[in-house]
């Protein structure tokens, strides 16, 4: 033990046992310090020199299955699973340079990229050989063909363009009940005016053809005759009509 001078004892060994543990301290962080840089530069090495490369499924095979697992290795921190550039699946590496992703390719079609990225994003290496065809799924070893659905004999919808067809330009219409006739979009709802005033609204049928009934009260000179839709939006030129007693 060390002795200072104008000290006690006791204050002399409170000083001691300071300075031990301050030294046990820095040894301690020295030694975490060194085996946290040995730890990285020993998954780094473990990844180092490693090439991208699938082990499962085998490269160029088509995938059928809903759900798939791709395994394989590389030397970067993340692999990715890309079309047009576009993300799909993203799965880290490991410390020792493998890698696995499951995938739900029941929406998947086509030819897809196996890309290894760096922590940056940098593409390293592209492995383009992912094909999925989800046209037939495998059941067990049996490959069933897709259902079919059977024809149907429905009739097909016509469509037309949406006009007046009766009256033309220039006709009649009467106090009473009236007919006005028309073309257009088969399952779409027509607003007929007179003038500014909507009289009707029928539902055009899947001839492409609709007919409105509506009533007057009282005879006109000279009245407007016009039909819109709202979806697709359209209107007709309005066309000229009198109403007669």
């Amino acid at each position: 033990m060390m002795m200072y001078k104008g000290r006690t004892p006791e204050e002399n060994s409170r000083k001691d046992g300071a300075q031990v543990a301050f030294i046990v301290v820095c040894l301690l962080v020295a030694v975490l310090t060194f085996w946290l840089d040995y730890s990285k530069s020993g998954m780094i090495a473990s990844k180092a020199g490693k090439t991208l490369k699938m082990n499962s499924p085998k490269k160029g095979e088509i995938l059928k299955n809903k759900m798939t697992i791709i395994q394989g290795v590389a030397g970067t921190d993340f692999v990715i699973l890309e079309k047009n550039s576009e993300q799909v699946v993203k799965a880290p590496v490991a410390p020792d340079g493998k890698f696995s992703m499951e995938i739900a390719t029941d929406r998947l079609v086509g030819q897809f990229n196996l890309v290894a990225r760096d922590e940056d994003g940098l593409a390293i290496e592209t492995l383009e050989s992912v094909t999925f065809d989800p046209s037939k799924e495998i059941l067990g070893s049996k490959i069933a063909d897709p259902v079919t659905p059977p024809p149907t004999n429905s009739p097909k919808p016509v469509i037309k363009p949406l006009a007046i067809t009766y009256p033309k330009e220039g006709g009649s219409l009467r106090v009473g009940l009236n007919q006005v006739e028309g073309t257009g979009v088969p399952g779409t709802t027509i607003a007929l005016r007179l003038d500014s005033f909507v009289v009707s609204r029928p539902k055009v049928d899947i001839d492409g053809r609709w007919i409105a009934i509506f009533d007057l009260d009282r005879a006109s000179d000279s009245r407007s005759l016009a039909a819109s839709t709202a979806v697709p939006l359209r209107r007709t030129p309005p066309i000229k009509v009198s109403v007669d007693p």
